[in-house]
């Protein structure tokens, strides 16, 4: 054997045991409850998880495997509004935007981590399933009209195909691979740092199968873990949140999950017919745009401003064709929001939620410049 085959031959067998350790940590410590036999537990520690958080004095600590608890929150609120999206949207509550109770007597927050556009039409399916249900607000981000842009909804499968059909949308090819999201998975290196945290000792939420309450009379979340409200608001740990104020040299560009085509043809057809089943079943719906830091308006990267203005452009042509109202823009000098306001380059502090407000009718705010359109891909 040459000395190259020898090379290959070994580098070849170092992959495969690295590849073998990762797939085994994953797979015997399973943060996210998503193998066997673990799996079959997750619905009954979801359920236990929201009626708890329903019934609680006290806020709980955040479980990992939160999209379960958010699908389960869905199915159990008698909220009469839920708030759908990512991250941006995790900490709105009435408490954090009081304009919502113009539209919403009750809320339940449902948005995860992520949050795309599966996510979006599995949570639109569920508010569709629940006749108490009479609005959703709807949380938009610059990926939020392509599919894949974020994959961790196919370990949630199930509620994504359902939804689908509850709000008659046709499946997709690329739709089918529930089951090879989970192989994946198990060499997955984001997957692996989880775990490995818990195995170290480090995480920093919920033990899988525990409910923990917040101690009581904390007025802000505590140093060691994230936590939800009863309404399922999202609240920083404290250790997080003194990353804020950082100077702008740390501050990102923005870019997380933003590639092109910002709006993709089929992604915002099926989009716009979900969102018209909703109508047609009288559940008024809400477009909620969350501003983005300063920094990033600056524009350093050029991808990132082209994709708020094309994205932001489209929704308002939406909004205005069904008659649907828009809270909000990406560009935070339109609420008078500034650098301190925010926790990252795309989070606002918990305190500014609640200046984030609908644009005046002709505000220059969020339109796109000259020549930049909705493009929509062929």
């Amino acid at each position: 054997m040459t000395g190259s085959r020898r090379f290959l031959t070994g580098f070849a067998g170092a992959c495969l045991f690295v590849l073998s350790a990762v797939a085994a940590v994953n797979f015997s410590v399973d943060v996210g409850r998503i193998y066997p036999p673990a799996h079959g537990e997750l619905d009954q520690f979801a359920t236990a998880y929201v009626t708890r958080l329903l019934g609680s004095e006290r806020r709980l600590v955040a479980p990992v495997f939160e999209r379960a608890i958010k699908l389960k929150l869905a199915d159990m609120s008698s909220a009469s509004c839920l708030v759908v999206g990512s991250s941006h949207e995790m900490q709105i509550s009435v408490a954090t935007l009081p304009r919502l109770k113009d539209w919403c007597p009750s809320l339940a927050n449902v948005a995860v981590s992520g949050g795309s556009l599966e996510d979006l039409i599995a949570m639109m399916g569920k508010a569709l399933a629940k006749p108490g249900v009479t609005t959703v607000i709807l949380g938009l981000a610059p990926w939020s009209f392509r599919y894949g842009a974020d994959e961790r909804w196919a370990l949630h499968r199930d509620a994504y195909v359902e939804a689908r059909a509850r709000l008659g949308l046709p499946m997709r090819a690329d739709d089918d691979w529930g089951a090879l999201a989970k192989v994946a998975n198990l060499v997955s290196a984001t997957y692996f740092l989880r775990n490995w945290e818990v195995l170290r000792g480090t995480h920093n939420r919920a033990a899988p199968g525990e409910v923990v309450e917040a101690p009581a009379g904390a007025a802000n979340a505590p140093n060691q873990a994230a936590t939800f409200d009863h309404d399922g608001a999202y609240r920083y740990p404290q250790r997080f949140l003194d990353r804020g104020s950082r100077p702008a040299g740390r501050v990102g560009d923005g870019s997380y999950r933003i590639a092109e085509p910002f709006i993709d043809k089929t992604a915002a057809a099926d989009f716009e017919l979900a969102v018209s089943s909703l109508q047609r079943h009288d559940v008024a719906v809400v477009f909620l745009l969350m501003p983005y830091h300063p920094k990033v308006l600056t524009c350093s990267n050029e991808t990132v401003c082209q994709a708020f203005r094309t994205v932001e452009s489209y929704v308002r042509h939406l909004a205005g064709r069904r008659g649907i109202n828009v809270i909000g823009s990406y560009d935070p000098s339109a609420f008078g929001l500034q650098a301190r306001d925010f926790i990252d380059d795309m989070h606002l502090e918990r305190s500014a939620i609640r200046h984030v407000a609908p644009l005046p009718q002709g505000s220059p705010a969020g339109s796109p410049s000259p020549g930049a359109g909705a493009v929509i891909s062929r």
